[in-house]
């Protein structure tokens, strides 16, 4: 398994890993906006030509913010989300971004306790932050 930036043809597959991995996935036009802007901070964990997950992250002024990771459930469970994860602080980092920061469902554990292995400290709740009215803890990590 490697981990590399995405393609343009890496894009259906995403949208697969997507709509697999999320009751509400964002949609393919979505997906390919992340992929047109932010391309340089979108990541695909590949083994043989099947992308196994992603990570999408944009930036701002200071810091960089993971928008959406997601493995295939087959291969959960396989460090593939922490190599992802660190692997895009470092992108950051090489952007000159000081910190990192993402947004959670409340009821997520598993995502929770992935992001507090992994050095993000919970800031504050988002009150009504989801589509269907549920909260999401934010997190940070100073890089």
């Amino acid at each position: 398994m490697r981990i590399r930036l995405i393609k343009a043809d890496d894009i259906h597959q995403v949208i697969s890993i997507e709509h697999e991995s999320f009751q509400h996935p964002y949609p393919a036009d979505v997906v390919t906006f992340l992929y047109e802007k932010y391309g340089d901070t979108f990541l695909v964990a590949e083994q043989g030509g099947t992308v196994l997950g992603y990570i999408a992250g944009i930036t701002s002024w200071k810091e960089g913010h993971i928008v959406s990771l997601a493995v295939l459930p087959s291969w959960r469970n396989k460090g593939i989300a922490t190599e992802l994860v660190e692997e895009l602080c470092n992108v950051f980092r090489n952007h000159s971004k000081r910190r990192v920061k993402l947004e959670v469902r409340v009821n997520n554990r598993a995502a929770i306790n992935l992001y507090g292995k992994l050095g993000f400290e919970k800031q504050r709740i988002v009150k009504n932050y989801y589509e269907n009215g549920e909260d999401a803890v934010m997190m940070k990590k100073r890089l």
